[in-house]
């Protein structure tokens, strides 16, 4: 049952970090949020009310159909009542019709998540974003936070302190067990206006990206203020003030040269404005480090694109394990790396002779790290190496994790995974900047469990949330950009201020190889596929970008 727990817990460590904390750091300390927690006084309490053992079978589990994480909460539920109290109870989804047999609402149910029931709805209203909980509301038992990964932390906490602590015949007691956890937040505001006043709005025709660093917005803006803003597009009707991504149909273009963007008061609202999405992401971090800096903001206008370094080039290729027989196409995969001429590369499939075709080749010029995902010395026994060049930086960390619910733990993997999986990691300084940044190579299975692959990752990488990062990898599967989207990471194509031949990355015909960044302090000028390239069943994925001094 540990098992569960530990899956549970590192889903919820990381999805509890989503912001991202755009003050460049040379080899800064971490930091981590102050959050408080107090049990539910008696005044909040819904309803006094118990659920028995005898009454807990006749609960239907229903969840909220937005997340895949409220499934995963409902059937870790599901699963631990079964093992511990030997009661087996059904899961649905909050869908309800009177027209479909098994649709109807039931009288007795266990609300996972938000749901679209009135109980639920009720129960979160007086939430901000971190805070989670659970209490009766009516005959109903929720469970649930305003985000997935609060209603996550809200069920470990339920199984761990009712289910585990159960005695005698009665499962909850809702005047002594009811439970709040609530985060400490920081009151925003802009031009003398609170930031809960504010909604985010982007145009409907997009040109730069717009609607991603909307969304990265509106995560920073929630884990600093605990108010979620809505996002909508310029096509609703204008209400209350907005933060503008984006010149929208509201808007009168400013006028700006290739090195401004905008960030300034415009009619009921702030817009942030760019002549492409390198631009826009400037904007981006220029606003949130202001708002970190000073919380009550008063706005400028438009602001010089800061003072960019040099151009980095990384590179992100699955070489194919295969090697035997087939010297030509190892070859052409070593002739492209050095054709390409990366200052850092994330590949994957690299078996033990792959790994010494590279150390014959590159050794003398590029430091290279990883370790194999199971040990066993044979084809399957893969590495994901990082390969950086020695004369531009210093290895200040570094490291090979699994991909489970114990990370350093070697040669596990998460329950519907066909292999053990890896990503190795290395935390680099510019030799010429002192910047220190992250970068990852990984490589997800191809069966199952990518969203749990995720979570574990990026709980792991939490601890590096204040540096810039970069995260390459063969991942999989095309729904894991969202997934990666929901944890705060947005694929370097969607904010590259150039793009060439963005599409497949896969021979077989789909987009599965992504390299992820966090935003901070980076200007991403150039992404690339070059599918002309057939000399691995995956395309290289090439991208340039720049650090701000």
């Amino acid at each position: 049952m540990k098992r569960f727990f530990s899956l549970l817990l590192c889903f919820a460590l990381f999805c509890s970090t989503g912001a991202f904390f755009v003050s460049c750091e040379k080899g800064g300390e971490d930091t981590t949020d102050v959050i408080t927690e107090v049990e539910i006084t008696e005044a909040e309490v819904p309803q006094s009310a118990q659920i028995t053992l005898s009454e807990l079978a006749s609960f239907v589990i229903v969840r909220g159909d937005g997340d895949y994480l409220f499934l995963s909460a409902a059937r870790m539920l599901k699963t631990l009542l079964e093992s511990e109290l030997s009661i087996d109870l059904d899961v649905k989804t909050d869908f309800v019709t009177d027209a479909i047999p098994g649709y109807a609402e039931a009288e007795l149910e266990i609300l996972v998540g938000a749901c679209d029931r009135e109980e639920s709805r009720e129960f979160v209203s007086g939430l901000k974003y971190r805070d989670y909980g659970y209490g009766m509301v009516g005959d109903k038992l929720v469970i649930a936070g305003t985000t997935a990964a609060g209603t996550l932390k809200a069920m470990k906490h339920f199984i761990e302190n009712v289910v585990e602590k159960r005695e005698g015949e009665v499962l909850f007691d809702n005047a002594e067990q009811s439970y709040i956890f609530r985060g400490e937040y920081t009151d925003v505001s802009i031009g003398g206006t609170p930031i809960s006043e504010y909604s985010i709005v982007y145009p409907r025709i997009k040109k730069n990206s717009e609607d991603h660093i909307a969304k990265l917005l509106h995560t920073v803006i929630a884990e600093m203020s605990g108010y979620m803003l809505e996002i909508k597009t310029d096509s609703a009707e204008p209400s209350g003030k907005e933060i503008r991504i984006g010149v929208t149909s509201r808007d009168s273009a400013p006028t700006l040269s290739a090195d401004e963007y905008f960030v300034g008061n415009s009619t009921d609202g702030v817009l942030l404005a760019a002549n492409d999405s390198a631009g826009l992401l400037h904007a981006f971090n220029f606003l949130v480090s202001a708002l970190e800096a000073t919380p009550s903001l008063t706005l400028k206008d438009t602001v010089s694109v800061p003072e960019m370094g040099d151009e980095t080039v990384i590179l992100d290729y699955n070489v194919w394990m295969h090697t035997a027989g087939q010297e030509s196409r190892v070859n052409a995969v070593l002739r492209t790396i050095e054709e390409i001429s990366p200052d850092i590369m994330g590949l994957q499939e690299c078996t033990h002779e792959w790994m010494a075709f590279l150390t014959d080749k590159f050794s003398d010029e590029y430091g290279i790290i990883g370790e194999g995902r199971d040990g066993t010395h044979t084809a399957e026994d893969q590495f994901n190496p990082i390969l950086y060049r020695k004369d531009k930086y210093t290895l200040i960390d570094s490291g090979t994790r699994w991909l489970s619910e114990t990370p350093e733990v070697k040669y596990t993997k998460v329950p519907d995974s066909a292999y053990e999986r890896i990503f190795t990691f290395a935390v680099l300084e510019e030799k010429a900047t002192g910047v220190r940044f992250v970068f990852i190579s990984t490589h997800f299975d191809h069966m199952g469990g990518q969203a749990d692959q995720a979570s574990c990752m990026a709980a792991y990488i939490e601890q590096f949330r204040d540096l810039p990062m970069f995260m390459c990898g063969d991942y999989n599967g095309a729904g894991v950009e969202n997934i990666m989207n929901g944890f705060g990471y947005v694929s370097t194509e969607k904010v590259a201020a150039e793009k060439v031949n963005a599409g497949e990355t896969f021979s077989g015909g789909s987009k599965i190889d992504f390299i992820f960044t966090n935003g901070k302090c980076v200007s991403v000028t150039h992404y690339e596929v070059d599918n002309d390239n057939e000399s691995s069943d995956h395309y290289p994925v090439i991208v340039k970008y720049k650090f701000s001094k």
